[in-house]
């Protein structure tokens, strides 16, 4: 794990000398399975990682509420006043062209809402969302624990069931240091495994940044059937 993120850290900071507005560079594990777990399709699994990779109040945060706006707004606002309310009834109507939907899902670093409303929300967000890994993650809107329910989905990774049997998981950033890094990826990995029925579930790790080739990490094929629930 630490000479192919080692690699990968070099090849991205080269890239990276030349272009004074560079946005955030991910490590993404890229994940094959064998079967794919049963979970919902429209919720993301939380996974708090040792180092987190973005904090509160560096992320840019958009939650998606209820159609009583004016109810949810003042609730965030006194808990989290850096965040943005949209309500559903406003996503439905002022974001309907692609290229609103694609603006707005450039314009935030995070997305949120009520679990109730995850399943309701898929329709009215588009590709974008999802080729870029930013479904809304729930969090609990209620007066006292707004706060503390976003930073953790702020701090956390997402884990996204798909209708196939692989899966793209952040899992540091670029600007972390190599220990972090190194540290998210084991502890982060073995966490993600326990989300997706084991390590005997898994048939390959690949790590690789948002503008590299893929190195893998890990293969089933290399360890026994006595070793296949071992953890990095």
């Amino acid at each position: 794990v630490k000479r192919t993120t080692g690699k990968l850290l070099r090849h991205c900071r080269r890239e990276q000398r030349d272009k004074t507005k560079q946005k955030s560079v991910f490590f993404n594990l890229q994940i094959a399975l064998f079967e794919i777990p049963p979970e919902s399709k429209t919720k993301p699994k939380l996974v708090h990682l040792p180092h987190p990779f973005r904090t509160l109040e560096e992320t840019k945060i958009c939650i998606f509420t209820p159609d009583t706006q004016e109810k949810y707004q003042k609730l965030v606002q006194e808990e989290v006043p850096s965040a943005t309310v949209i309500a559903l009834k406003h996503l439905r109507s002022k974001y309907k062209p692609s290229s609103v939907k694609k603006k707005l899902c450039n314009e935030f670093d995070c997305f949120l809402a009520p679990s109730s409303m995850l399943a309701n929300l898929a329709p009215f967000l588009g590709k974008p969302f999802f080729d870029r890994r930013k479904q809304p993650a729930a969090i609990e809107l209620q007066k006292g624990s707004i706060r503390e329910s976003v930073e953790r989905a702020v701090e956390s990774t997402r884990v996204m069931i798909g209708t196939g049997p692989s899966l793209s998981v952040h899992i540091a950033s670029v600007d972390q240091s190599p220990e972090e890094i190194e540290d998210n990826i084991i502890r982060g990995m073995n966490k993600i495994a326990a989300t997706l029925q084991g390590w005997g579930n898994i048939r390959t790790v690949h790590v690789k940044t948002d503008f590299s080739k893929s190195l893998q990490l890990y293969s089933s094929e290399e360890f026994s059937d006595s070793d296949s629930d071992s953890e990095f």
